[in-house]
């Protein structure tokens, strides 16, 4: 959803092309998104078939965050 959304040096798109976007991704016969947009879930929804939920520890989770956070910070 990430790639998606983003253009270069983190300019967004605007939501009707990142609608577009999503609405070509979907009607391909498969295909994986991530991320929660929730203003995409509309269009994700009609097509989806499976849905795999990953619930990482919050102790990964913080320190992931932290850790992606310090190396951004540097680079």
């Amino acid at each position: 959803m990430d790639a998606l959304f983003w253009k270069s040096g983190w300019r967004e798109v605007p939501d009707d092309e990142f609608f577009r976007k999503v609405e070509e991704i979907t009607a391909r016969p498969a295909w994986v998104l991530d991320g929660n947009y929730a203003k995409t879930q509309p269009i994700k929804w009609r097509r989806v078939e499976q849905v795999v939920w990953i619930d990482p520890s919050f102790l990964r989770t913080i320190y992931r965050v932290t850790a992606r956070t310090i190396r951004r910070s540097f680079t």
